[in-house]
Formats: C-alpha cells, sequence, structure tokens
C-alpha cells in the first residue's frame, strides 16, 4: 500500500505570481491519473531541453539506490487533489515497493509525491528532503530541477536538515515551518510540535502583547484543531445513534414516553449543526489569523462538549426505559421479524437498481452502487447477533444479549436506509428527466433573448454568458442521450442546464423585469431544489452508514449542505433568488460531502495516507501532505 505526499501553491504564492505573469488566463488542460510507461511523461513540455540531465539522475539513483524514481507533468490533475492523482497513477502504474512517483500540475501548482508503505525512507527524510530541495525549485518554475532535486535526495544527496518537529492533529501533521500537513489514519500515535517558540503553557499574546483569556492556553492550535475534530466527530456519531435508538424506542413505547429525549437531541443536533458551520467557516478559501482560529476552535468544543452532556444527562433515564437487561427477550421477538421485512427488500431493491443500472450512467447511480451489497451484509450481521442474542439469553450471563441487540438493531435501520436510498433516487432522476424539458426551454428562451440583446463589442459579459449556456446545452443533451458510447445521467445534466442559465440569467438582469425574472428564478428553484436534496440525501445515507470511518471534513460540508437547503426552503416564498443560491451551495456542498466521505471510505479500506498541502514560500500557507498506510504491494 502507498503513502502519499501531495502540496499546492499558497495563497501569497500564487498572488506572487500573478504579479509577475507567470500565471495567465486560460484554462488548464485536464489529465486523468494515468500508467506511467516511461520514468519520465512529460505531457506539459515541462522540461524542455533538460530532459537529458533528468533521465541521468533517474539512471544515477537506480543504479545506486536500486530506486526507480517516474516523474510525471500534466498541466492539471483534471479536479482531482494531488494525493489522489499521484497514487491513482502509481496504482495504474503497478510500482513496486521500491519505486517513487512524483507528479507535478504545472498549471494547478500542485504536486504528489506516492512511496510505498515499506519504501526505507522516513517520513522526517522524504518531509526534509521536500522542504529543503524540491520545493524552492518548483516555486522557481525550475521543473527539471525539481526533480533532480528529488533523485538526488533519494540517492542520499540532499541538503536537508535534521529535526524537523512534526505535530500530528487529526490524522495528521504539520510540518513546522513548512506549507504542507502529513496525514496519517485517525487514532495513530501522535507527537506534538513546538508553537512559534511558545512555551507549553504560556498563553498566546496578540500583537499588542495581551495575552487572549484562551481556556486551552497550554495547547498548541494543531492539537486544538485535532480535539475539536475528533470532538465533531464523536458527537456527530452519538447523534446518529441517538436518532436510531429513539427511534426504536417510539416504536416500543410511543411519542410521549420519549418526549424529554426528543426534545435533547433536538437541542443537541442544533449545537451539531452550529459546530458544523464554524469548521466550514475555518475549512472555507478565507484563512483565519491564529486568534480567530483558535477562537473558533475553542467554540466548536464548547459546542460539542455542551450538547453531549445534554444526551449524556438524558442517557440513564433512556436506558431505563429501554431496560434492556430486563426486557430483552421481548426485544428479541419484536426485531427478528423487522431483519425479516428488511430482508424481504432486497430481491426488488436489487431489480430496481438492475434496472436502473440499464437506464442511467454509472455516475448518476454512483451514491447507490454498492447499497444492496450493503444492506445485505448488514441484515447477515444483525442475524448473527441475534443468534448470539438468544444464546446469551440461555447462557449464566443473559445481560450479555443487551450488546448483540442493540448492535442488530443499528445494522436493521442501517439496511433499511440504504435500500431506500435506491427507490428514492429511482423518483429524482425521474422528476430530473421530466424537469430537464422545462430547464432547456428557458435556456433557449433566454438564449435568444440574450443573443438579440448582443452588441458589437459588448462588455458586459453577456456574450461569454451566452457561450457557457450554448455549451452547457450541448453537456446536457450529451448527458441524457442514450447511445451505443454511454447511458444518460439527468441530474448531472439539469446540474448543468441549471448552473448556466443562472449565469445567463445574471447577465441579463438589467434587461428583463423584475416579476419576469422572479417567476424564472423560481422555475430554476424547483430544478435546484431536486439536486440539492438529492446530493445530500446521497451523502447522508453514505455517510451515515458508514460512518465509522468518515472523519469531519465530509460531515461539515453534509451539515452545512443541509442548513443551505433549510435556509432555502425557507426563502423560497419571500426571496427566490436567494433561495436559489442556497439550494445550489447546498447541492454543491453535498456532492463535496459525498467526494470526502469516499475518500475516507478509501483510505479506511486501504490504509493510504492522503493529503495535500503547499510549496513554495513558507507564509501563510495551509495544506496536508502524506501519510502511511498497508497492504499489498501493488508492484
Amino acid at each position: 500500500m502507498r503513502r502519499v505526499l501531495t502540496a499546492v501553491l499558497g495563497a501569497a504564492v500564487v498572488a506572487g505570481l500573478v504579479i509577475l505573469g507567470v500565471i495567465g488566463t486560460g484554462v488548464a488542460e485536464a489529465s486523468p491519473p494515468l500508467r506511467a510507461a516511461d520514468q519520465i511523461t512529460d505531457q506539459a513540455d515541462a522540461l524542455g531541453g533538460e530532459e537529458a540531465q533528468v533521465r541521468e539522475a533517474l539512471d544515477q539513483l537506480r543504479a545506486d539506490e536500486g530506486t526507480q524514481l517516474f516523474v510525471v507533468f500534466v498541466s492539471s490533475f483534471d479536479g482531482l487533489d494531488g494525493q489522489s492523482w499521484a497514487d491513482q497513477s502509481a496504482q495504474q502504474s503497478q510500482l513496486g515497493s521500491r519505486d517513487v512517483l512524483f507528479a507535478v500540475a504545472v498549471d494547478d501548482r500542485v504536486y504528489g509525491l506516492s512511496v510505498d508503505q515499506d519504501y526505507p525512507l522516513s517520513d522526517e527524510e522524504l518531509s526534509d528532503l521536500l522542504v529543503n530541495d524540491v520545493e524552492p525549485q518548483l516555486s522557481e518554475q525550475d521543473w527539471a530541477g525539481a526533480a533532480i532535486a528529488l533523485a538526488r535526495g533519494l540517492d542520499g544527496g540532499g541538503s536537508g536538515s535534521s529535526g524537523v518537529p512534526i505535530a500530528l492533529l487529526l490524522g495528521g501533521a504539520v510540518l513546522a515551518g513548512g506549507g504542507y500537513l502529513v496525514y496519517r489514519r485517525r487514532k495513530q500515535a501522535r507527537t506534538e510540535s513546538g508553537d512559534s517558540g511558545r512555551a507549553p503553557g504560556q498563553p498566546r499574546r496578540s500583537s499588542s502583547g495581551e495575552a487572549h483569556a484562551d481556556p486551552h492556553a497550554d495547547l498548541p492550535t494543531q492539537q486544538l484543531t485535532f480535539q475539536a475534530s475528533s470532538a465533531l466527530i464523536d458527537l456527530d456519531d452519538a447523534v446518529q445513534t441517538s436518532a436510531q435508538e429513539l427511534t426504536f424506542a417510539q416504536g416500543q413505547f410511543g411519542d410521549e414516553a420519549v418526549t424529554g429525549f426528543q426534545e435533547a437531541l433536538a437541542a443537541s443536533r442544533a449545537e451539531l449543526g452550529q459546530a458544523f458551520a464554524l469548521r466550514q467557516q475555518l475549512d472555507d478559501e478565507v484563512p483565519e489569523a491564529e486568534p480567530a482560529q483558535r477562537r473558533l476552535l475553542t467554540e466548536i468544543l464548547r459546542l460539542c462538549q455542551s450538547a453531549d452532556q445534554r444526551l449524556d444527562a438524558q442517557s440513564e433515564a433512556f436506558d431505563r426505559l429501554r431496560d434492556l437487561d430486563h426486557t430483552a427477550p421481548q426485544v428479541l421477538e419484536g426485531l427478528a421479524p423487522e431483519v425479516d421485512r428488511v430482508q424481504a427488500r432486497l430481491p426488488q431493491e436489487e431489480q430496481r437498481l438492475t434496472a436502473l443500472q440499464g437506464r442511467y450512467a454509472a455516475t448518476a447511480l454512483s451514491a447507490i452502487a454498492d447499497d444492496v451489497e450493503q444492506a445485505r451484509a448488514l441484515l447477515d450481521n444483525a442475524r448473527k447477533e441475534l443468534d448470539e442474542a438468544r444464546a446469551a439469553l440461555q447462557s449464566p450471563t443473559p445481560s450479555a444479549a443487551v450488546v448483540s441487540l442493540r448492535t442488530a438493531e443499528d445494522a436493521t435501520a442501517q439496511a433499511d436506509q440504504l435500500l431506500d436510498g435506491i427507490w428514492r433516487l429511482e423518483t429524482e432522476l425521474a422528476e430530473a428527466g421530466a424537469a430537464l424539458i422545462a430547464a432547456r426551454l428557458e435556456t433557449e428562451k433566454d438564449l435568444a433573448e440574450a443573443r438579440a440583446l448582443l452588441t458589437p463589442g459588448d462588455s458586459s459579459g453577456l456574450a461569454s454568458m451566452v457561450a457557457r449556456a450554448e455549451t452547457a446545452l450541448a453537456a446536457a443533451d450529451a448527458a441524457v442521450a442514450a447511445t451505443p458510447e454511454g447511458l444518460p445521467d439527468p441530474l448531472t445534466a439539469l446540474r448543468q442546464l441549471t448552473e448556466a442559465d443562472l449565469a445567463l440569467d445574471g447577465a441579463l438582469g438589467s434587461a428583463r423585469e423584475a416579476r419576469a425574472q422572479a417567476d424564472q428564478i423560481e422555475r430554476r428553484l424547483d430544478q435546484a431544489m431536486v439536486t440539492a436534496q438529492s446530493s445530500l440525501a446521497a451523502a447522508e445515507d453514505f455517510i451515515t452508514t458508514r460512518r465509522g470511518v468518515v472523519g469531519s471534513q465530509a460531515r461539515t460540508r453534509l451539515a452545512e449542505g443541509q442548513r443551505h437547503l433549510d435556509r432555502a426552503v425557507s426563502l423560497a416564498t419571500t426571496d427566490p433568488a436567494g433561495a436559489l443560491r442556497e439550494a445550489q451551495h447546498a447541492d454543491a456542498l453535498g456532492q463535496q460531502a459525498l467526494h470526502y466521505a469516499r475518500s475516507d471510505v478509501d483510505l479506511g479500506a486501504s490504509n493510504t495516507g492522503m493529503g495535500r498541502g503547499g510549496y513554495g514560500n513558507r507564509g501563510g500557507m495551509r495544506g496536508r501532505g502524506y501519510g502511511r498506510g498497508g497492504g499489498p504491494d501493488l508492484g
């Protein structure tokens, strides 16, 4: 299994390159992960006339150390982060334990380094090499120099430096003075780094020299980030579990008996939403100064502790209500038929999924592709737990049945939720297909109006919006057309049309009367609501049923997406335009949540480290870097 380090130029460096005229305004040509057939792959023509010098360094490394270094230069990583791109390319190339892949997207300003878990250099040694030898060359756009520096460093000739402190935080670490993070799996051993020369326990000070009233002054910011992220994950899991427990209790005792628990859960869920909103603020593209970061992290911890304490305060009474130690036989008797009911759904939902796979593109069904398989596995586990509960009830320690019953309840509820997701997506795809007709007509109508309004030398941006809408129309037609090359994806097509038409509407806004514009936006709002609800529902199902390995990024996007969707609903009648923006934002966050959740699940399955970070100047950069994973050697 491979461990990967990635980097992204920080905002300050990018701003400097814009001033120097280095970064152009064109769109980079995207390259998907590839199979490296040669040790040098230069699709971006980055090496120019220096390929021979690079190859000489690679040959020398191979002769001295037995290491094959594969260097890949492309324009863009096709929307992937450097970690994913480098690791996928390494896997496609079937690299061995002594092989290294170094990938650079010269226009994206991103790089990734993929090495095997068993590669002889340590994380610290690789970190020193990248910080001291490779990144300075990348910052100067000396692509050949970066490859040569890496080869020489792996060959033992790098400048390096010793004692670079590493501080582990949520699954990773920040290199002191560096611009990237070294990520590892959650719950690995953690080491703390220094904090800008501040001794542990010494309070941070503002620029005026006054100490802040920081309740966590004894913790470095990285460790505080870890604690806040861990608290978010733990609370999200607790809320999800409590909701399932409450559902079973409602079915057993009725709503009146669990009113207090419902209120406590609702209040804790609200505080969880506030905490996720703060986490999103920390994760957005606008960086906060360290004092502001610490205040937000402290508030996240406060909210999580408050919500958790509220749930804990109810847990004893809740356990007395359910009293599984004494009611286990009755619960077992009622749970077995519930497992049978959900099990009986499997053939129908499997047929439904097969039919959907014959009608729609894989991209449209990616969120539910393995739902039947997952549901079946959950139900098998539930039956196993029921058998163990029966055996425990006949044993000298019948209380052991409680754990098995709770596990069986949870597995059954998750399986039912997964199967619900299949028919729900079927409905949403059908609704998207129907909405496409109206969406296309609206876009064509707007295009006709926009074309009529275009004048020679137009500087309003209308021409570019017309081009975008025309492209979206063509893409939507391709996405909904069943051809020998592919099946339709109505939700993607509807999303493309809605986004392009919204941009076109913006350019046409000054030419339309307010009422007509409001009517059109309201129609688009219905379309955006369909895609947003689908994205969030798919992400929620995915995260809820795999929450054991899903981290805070996916959960934060999901919580924020639901908040924006709720906001869209509340604005729908009073501010349709604002509601539309909220719905589209919710849709984007839902897609991001599913992306991050999938990455976390893949990480948990492969024990592959992940991250992304920056190269270039050290100032003002944040990111993630590389980590170790375990698993088979792909080479």
